[in-house]
């Protein structure tokens, strides 16, 4: 799940395909990409959406296979990281935590300081809207988000973790293949 900033040709970690994704909707004038690494992170990836107010949390875990599944092991930290999120959902502390992470292994991979400072200064939580994001690529959609199919681990465990999500005021979003 480790960013690489110069990845080999063939080889593109998932934070670094996640980060790939989120490009093609990126507004340079107006969002900020946080790369926050290390222990007790926010999520691997905060994507602040200024001109639309969204804020994304976005949790990243590389699959066991080569091979998209349904696979039970490529989801259960994942969907663990991304129900703690909600904690960081509505919270006045989340701009003052990423300044503190930042510097370290923490970093602003697109956007800049100024543009964030700015965010922070006119953030009101009620005036966003907050997506959690699972982005595992060892999920074939198809599969995971099939509830006729038997023994579907990822999609029983989907139920519960999107219903905290959503109690949480925030909505679900899974990224796979």
């Amino acid at each position: 799940e480790a960013y690489k900033h110069k990845p080999k040709p063939k080889e593109l970690p998932v934070i670094n395909k996640t980060i790939e994704f989120i490009k093609a909707e990126f507004d340079g004038q107006s969002d900020v990409l946080v790369l926050d690494d290390g222990a007790h992170e926010i999520a691997d990836v905060i994507w602040i959406q200024g001109s639309k107010h969204v804020i994304h949390y976005i949790h990243c875990k590389p699959s066991s296979t080569c091979k998209p599944g349904c696979r039970k092991g490529d989801c259960d930290i994942v969907f663990t990281q991304a129900m703690r999120s909600v904690h960081w959902v509505h919270s006045e502390l989340m701009f003052d935590r990423l300044s503190e992470r930042l510097g370290g292994k923490s970093e602003i991979i697109l956007g800049s300081q100024q543009l964030l400072d700015d965010i922070a200064k006119s953030f009101r939580v009620n005036e966003w809207h907050y997506r959690i994001v699972v982005s595992q690529p060892g999920f074939d959609i198809a599969k995971v988000s099939n509830r006729n199919r038997k023994n579907n681990n990822i999609y029983e465990l989907a139920i519960p973790t999107y219903e905290r999500i959503i109690a949480g005021l925030a909505d679900l979003e899974i990224w796979g293949s």
